[in-house]
Formats: C-alpha cells, structure tokens, sequence
C-alpha cells in the first residue's frame, strides 16, 4: 500500500479539523471517539445564525438520542448474529423483526421495540464503532457500471462503483450512514490511507456447526439452525418479484 506523502497527511489533517460539524450527531460521535471537534468561526466574520426556541432544541436533542439508541442496537443484533439488514439508524420492519428474534430468545416480552430490559440484554463490551483503512486493492476495484445488461456482459466482472458503497457494504450498512458518521470527508476524493468511521458490525464466532437453512418467502428471512434446532444466523432476503418463480414447499 503507498503512503501518503508528508505534505498530502498534512492537508489532510487541516482540511478536517476545519471541515464544519453539521449536527449535534456527528458532534456527539466524534467526541466519542476521541476526535477534536472544529473550533466556531471567527464571531467578528461569521453571520449570526437565528437563536432556536427552546422547544425545537429538545426536540432535535430527543431524535438524536433516538437515532443514536436505534443505531446501537442494530449494531449489537448485528454482533449476535441477528441481522437487521441495512445498519441505517432506522428502526424499519426489518429491524423490528431482528429485535423481536432477540427478544424471544433471551426471553423478553416480543414487542419489537427497544425498551430498556431489550437495551441492557444487547449491549456488550465491545466498542460500537472503528475504523476503515482505505486500501490501493480498494481504489483498484472501481468500475463504473454498464447502463444495459449487454454493456454489463462485457465487463471484466461487475464491482463497485464508488468508495463509499465499498465502505458501505463492507460495514453491513446504509450509504448515507456512513456520510453521516463522516461529515469532513470528501467522497469523491478519497486517497489510499483515508480512515473512515463505521460501525463495529464483525460477525459473531461460530458456536457450532449449521445443520439446515430455513428461508421463509413471506418473512423474506434466511435463518441457520443447529442440530438440536437452536437459531444460529438470522437475515433479511429477497424473493422473487413474480410470483411463480417463487419455491415452494420444503427441500
């Protein structure tokens, strides 16, 4: 992997500590993780801004909050092998289905929700967020996509077409998560040796060895049991869109 220069680390470096922090979210998480956050504008040239009421205030440090706890708690599923899909800080169906797997399982009232009994059973020591090492094997993948199915034939193979939905699929995530735990970088000029910020989702270690899949079309879920039919894995899937190409029945 090439490193960077000197000069191009340092450019770097006071372009983001200079870059604004948009939202309290990305203020809290880069707090969190031990990063600087941009000092204000020089008050003698900055405009203004309009002071806000105190009741829009709470209600924005409320949604935080709430975008925060949704977030961690996919992350924790995630590391109990429990997918909620797309980590995107949502709490969809998708989410609401892996919470109430959870919730059944450790033997919680199954109301797909995130109470506290549900929060103080998924969360664990290990750190909710890490980082992301942008690679030279990761720049040489990009390829843009072929508009038709003829042009798409005809690629050397189909991968991706930007950094930010490599990092995205690699962390298991939303691409517009990933821009909001990264509000100073430049996405279309990313170099070799950029960290990005993304969720801790590692997959669980195995415990044991996978005697049979079950894939339900009408939970559109793919789930792993052991030989004793005790749940191991749980995913979202896709089905197919025309109803008679859908399997049915056993296998």
């Amino acid at each position: 992997m090439k490193k960077p220069d000197a000069v191009d680390q340092g450019a770097r470096a006071k372009s983001v500590a200079n870059a604004p922090v948009k939202t309290r979210a990305q203020k809290d998480f880069l707090t969190s993780q031990g990063s600087q956050v941009p000092p204000r504008a020089n008050p003698e040239t900055a405009s203004v801004p309009k002071p806000q009421s105190a009741p829009l205030a709470r209600a924005i440090e409320s949604e935080t909050a709430r975008w925060q706890k949704i977030l961690r708690a996919q992350i924790a599923l995630v590391r109990h092998g429990i997918s909620p899909g797309s980590v995107d800080g949502v709490l969809g169906s998708q989410t609401r289905a892996a919470l109430r797997i959870f919730q059944r399982q450790t033997g919680l009232p199954t109301t797909g929700e995130i109470d506290t009994a549900t929060m103080e059973r998924l969360d664990n020591a290990e750190q909710p967020f890490s980082q992301y090492l942008i690679t030279q094997e990761d720049v040489s993948r990009l390829r843009p996509l072929g508009r038709t199915w003829l042009e798409k034939s005809q690629q050397d193979r189909l991968e991706y077409e930007t950094i930010l939905e490599l990092v995205a699929e690699k962390a298991r995530s939303h691409p517009h998560l990933i821009e909001r735990l990264n509000p100073s970088l430049d996405w279309t000029h990313l170099s070799t040796g950029t960290a990005v910020n993304v969720p801790n989702t590692d997959s669980p270690p195995a415990t044991a060895k996978a005697a049979y899949l079950k894939i339900s079309i009408g939970g559109r879920v793919l789930e792993a049991f052991d030989s004793e039919n005790n749940l191991l894995l749980h995913f979202p899937c896709s089905i197919a869109q025309r109803v008679e190409k859908r399997p049915i029945g056993e296998e």
